[in-house]
């Protein structure tokens, strides 16, 4: 049950334990979740709807099945917004029937939204996916995403300073001291 080619599931899309991936109109057919559970174990947090609760970390991994190209377009936006900076979106449609989604239209999808296409991949004997990441020109400004105490990092703490003093022939602090004088 691993697929057409015989490798895991959750290895051939790049999730791991302890990653949050969200499952967007997976056909009971394909019983996603039930094998990433059965590779994975309870670690890896699955989802099935892209709302958010306040102090929940940003999505790692977004797997969205679709069959129409407008389905995409009117998730994008919010598959998007939730996005982790390094999170990796994976678009599946089905290979071998006639509709209005392909690889390149896909890929002009993505470069509208701000990503880039990577890798494309063969999930089973009906299903194609392909995976999307932040182009690098946009992860640095998504980087706001990243819950700092996730990651083990401490917290910036600003510190208070002593007033700089100027100093200088052309400081503002002497002229305005000059005139008063005067």
């Amino acid at each position: 049950m691993a697929g057409a080619s015989g490798t895991l599931l959750s290895k051939k899309l790049g999730i791991r334990a302890a990653h949050s991936v969200v499952l967007l109109g997976a056909p009971p057919s394909a019983r996603v979740a039930q094998r990433m559970t059965a590779e994975l174990g309870d670690e890896v947090r699955i989802h099935h709807t892209l709302r958010r609760r306040p102090g929940d970390l940003a999505v790692d991994a977004v797997v969205i099945y679709i069959d129409r190209l407008a389905d995409l377009e009117r998730r994008m936006p919010h598959i998007t917004h939730g996005l982790h900076p390094l999170g990796q979106v994976w678009v599946a449609w089905r290979a071998r029937r006639a509709a209005d989604v392909n690889e390149d239209i896909l890929r002009r999808v993505a470069l509208a939204a701000g990503l880039a296409d990577t890798r494309v991949i063969e999930l089973d004997d009906v299903w194609m996916a392909l995976r999307l990441v932040w182009r690098p020109e946009n992860r640095d400004a998504m980087s706001y995403r990243i819950n700092r105490s996730s990651l083990g990092l401490a917290a910036h703490r600003r510190t208070r300073r002593a007033p700089r003093r100027t100093s200088g022939a052309g400081s503002t602090a002497r002229r305005v001291g000059r005139k008063r004088t005067d």
